[in-house]
């Protein structure tokens, strides 16, 4: 089989925590797969390559599109009383960019139809220079009820103060918060709860760490007591937020059933500390959605397990080898500067020249 190239010239590419996108970059594509992006990357001698001229082409525009794609033809039905899955935009870093930035991103996702918008802010210790984004949003009038903030280890008491008055909700990533190190991710969680704001849990990252729901409900519990008890002082009770949903007629058929017969789980006396406490995944034997089982007796309903690990190590081959490609200094600089430069914009000029 013979190897084609396509050279997409001066495309301008948008890039994760930067101020600005690419401007004016070229992408190599060999075959399928992406094989070099900068300016004047270098195809093979004597090979046959396909130019386009992207000068007047924007990927994110690009992006829009699909995202507009995605959602008239996935996710119409964007209700969550009648839709399993509903659609939801993460814009990038807010961190990273203008108010101005942030403020069209934020307009245009709602105009494509996302039902919900994550914003991943205040990044605890790489929140260097202490941006208060919630704070400018605030003053700009767009905290509104259908945004959810991600890991806020450095919000101050007044932006948490505003995000509850919005009906927003914050969520912390226990695993993530301690492998970044970006905060304490319990001091968060309980600091937010009381102060009256909607709080909540989630995995993250799951390519990079395990997707156990129920470790993300220890972590911030077990963390904050060893820090208590490094500060070796009384500081308020720990308590444990946890949402209850009623067992009643007309509710839908939400539920999760465990299986406390192993030598772990057996002798339950409180089964909310049982879950939290001694419970994994594999204690979860039935659980069902909308009253249809997706998992039963232990094993997801209708998966083919064997199909599906031969899909996930072809992928995670491929990865390897388009990783082989990346220059890692290059990129571990760029994103050094652009945490140390996000607020100065300097990020760009200072990276790519």
């Amino acid at each position: 089989m013979s190897t084609s190239y396509i050279l997409i010239k001066g495309a301008t590419i948008p890039v994760e925590f930067n101020t600005n996108p690419l401007p004016n970059h070229d992408i190599l594509i060999e075959n399928e797969h992406i094989k070099a992006i900068g300016p004047n990357p270098s195809p093979p001698d004597n090979t046959n390559i396909t130019t386009i001229d992207a000068q007047n082409h924007d990927s994110a525009r690009a992006g829009e599109d699909d995202a507009v794609r995605m959602r008239k033809q996935y996710l119409q039905g964007n209700d969550p009383t009648n839709a399993l899955l509903t659609f939801g935009i993460v814009p990038n870093e807010p961190d990273a960019h203008s108010i101005d930035t942030k403020i069209a991103e934020l307009r245009k996702s709602r105009e494509i139809g996302a039902r919900l918008i994550t914003l991943h802010i205040a990044l605890g210790h790489y929140d260097i220079f202490h941006q208060c984004t919630i704070q400018k949003l605030a003053d700009a009038n767009l905290l509104v009820p259908y945004l959810v903030y991600s890991h806020d280890a450095s919000m101050t008491d007044s932006e948490l103060g505003a995000i509850r008055e919005s009906g927003a909700g914050i969520v912390s990533t226990p695993d993530t918060e301690m492998q970044m190190g970006t905060e304490d991710p319990g001091s968060l969680v309980f600091r937010a709860g009381d102060m009256g704001c909607r709080v909540g849990l989630e995995l993250d990252i799951t390519s990079n760490q395990g997707c156990d729901v129920l470790v993300q409900m220890r972590l911030p519990l077990q963390m904050q007591r060893a820090l208590e008890k490094t500060k070796n002082e009384s500081g308020p009770p720990i308590k444990l937020i946890l949402n209850r949903f009623p067992l009643l007629p007309g509710e839908k058929a939400d539920l999760m059933m465990f299986r406390c017969d192993d030598i772990g789980t057996t002798s339950v006396v409180d089964p909310v500390g049982t879950v939290v406490f001694h419970a994994s995944v594999k204690q979860i034997d039935t659980v069902l959605i909308n009253g249809r089982a997706v998992k039963r007796g232990g094993e997801l309903v209708g998966v083919d397990y064997t199909g599906l690990c031969g899909e996930v190590q072809g992928r995670s081959e491929r990865h390897r080898r388009e990783a082989g490609g990346v220059d890692i200094k290059w990129a571990g600089e760029f994103w050094r500067g652009c945490l140390e430069g996000s607020s100065s914009h300097k990020c760009v000029d200072e990276k790519i020249d």
